[in-house]
Order: structure tokens, then C-alpha cells, then sequence
């Protein structure tokens, strides 16, 4: 196995033991990253669980892509001009909204962590079940740190802005942020 790939795996994996010590609930890695999903015929239910990188449970609202180890600049994605790092996270969320498109009703969110850095979430400003709970967790930012991003989407322009959290800091949110139900 090349070593991205152990990479990506350990990423998935500390991903998913931060959101069960969290929640309480089970979270795995898809079989194959991710690709499970898209290369299996599956039944609408399955299918909404077993998109993006995580196996999530059926009442959480969001598709998760997990990206680990690409060193990005943040810097370069506040501006206007393109740059190979806002290209590439560019490309990340467009993963993130294709899986959750796939799964009515979920919202794509980005998870991103660097060894020695803070791991950070993206997911959509608008166009969503959560975007008034963006809005205010935004406005009463407290600790919080945060930076609202823009893209250039032609499948996804519903998803064209982003807002990044620090995982830690969007962690503290009650459950109802992350669940239906």
C-alpha cells in the first residue's frame, strides 16, 4: 500500500474516532475510501450512509470527504486569483457535493488534517437545512476562528461559498447542528 494511501487511511481513521468520541455513536470509513458508494449498486438507504469518506449515521446531516496530508497554504484560498491550493480544495468540496448529492438531503462538508495541524471542516454557507445555524454560529463566533471562502462551481453554484471551522471549535455545537431528529 503506497504511503498516500496509509496516509489518507490514518487521516479517515482519526477523523472517525474524533466524531464517535464526540457523539457517542459509531463512525467507519467507507470500503475503499469512498468509492464503495459509486462502484456498487445500492438501495437508497445504503447508499445515503455510504457516501463520501465516512460511514455516517442515518440521522447525521452531512456527507464527509476527508482529505489528509496535502500541504495547503489557507492563505492562497482568500484570494481572488487562482492558485494551485484554492484549486485544489476547489476540488475537494466539488467531491464533497457530488457524494452528497447522491444522498438527498445531506449537506457536504470537507474535513481536512495535516500531522501538527488544527484539522478544519468546510461546508456550504447557503442553500441548505443548517444555513441558519451557520449563520448564527458565525455572528457569535466567540472563540471560534473562522474564514468564508468562494468558488467558482458550474455543477454546484447552490454551493459556490464555504465557511471553515476549526473541527475542535464546531465540535462544541449541540448535537441538533449535526442531527435530524
Amino acid at each position: 500500500m503506497s504511503n498516500s494511501k496509509n496516509k489518507g487511511n490514518r487521516g479517515e481513521l482519526k477523523v472517525c474516532k474524533a466524531l464517535t468520541d464526540r457523539f457517542g455513536v459509531k463512525f467507519n470509513r467507507v470500503p475503499n475510501s469512498g468509492a464503495f458508494g459509486t462502484t456498487h449498486m445500492l438501495q437508497q438507504e445504503a447508499q445515503s450512509v455510504l457516501s463520501g469518506d465516512l460511514i455516517v449515521p442515518i440521522l447525521f446531516k452531512f456527507s464527509i470527504e476527508v482529505k489528509t496530508g496535502y500541504d495547503l497554504d489557507f492563505l492562497y484560498l482568500l484570494s481572488k486569483e487562482s492558485s494551485n491550493d484554492k484549486n485544489t480544495f476547489q476540488g475537494f468540496c466539488e467531491q464533497a457535493c457530488e457524494d452528497s448529492s447522491r444522498t438527498p438531503g445531506r449537506i457536504p462538508m470537507v474535513i481536512y488534517t495535516k500531522d501538527r495541524r488544527d484539522t478544519v471542516i468546510a461546508i456550504p454557507t447557503n442553500n441548505h437545512s443548517r444555513q441558519k445555524q451557520i449563520e448564527e454560529i458565525m455572528s457569535k463566533n466567540g472563540n471560534k476562528r473562522f474564514m468564508v471562502v468562494s468558488f467558482n462551481f458550474e455543477k454546484f453554484e447552490k454551493w459556490d461559498t464555504w465557511v471553515i471551522f476549526s473541527l475542535n471549535d464546531i465540535l462544541l455545537e449541540k448535537d441538533e447542528f449535526f442531527f435530524d431528529g
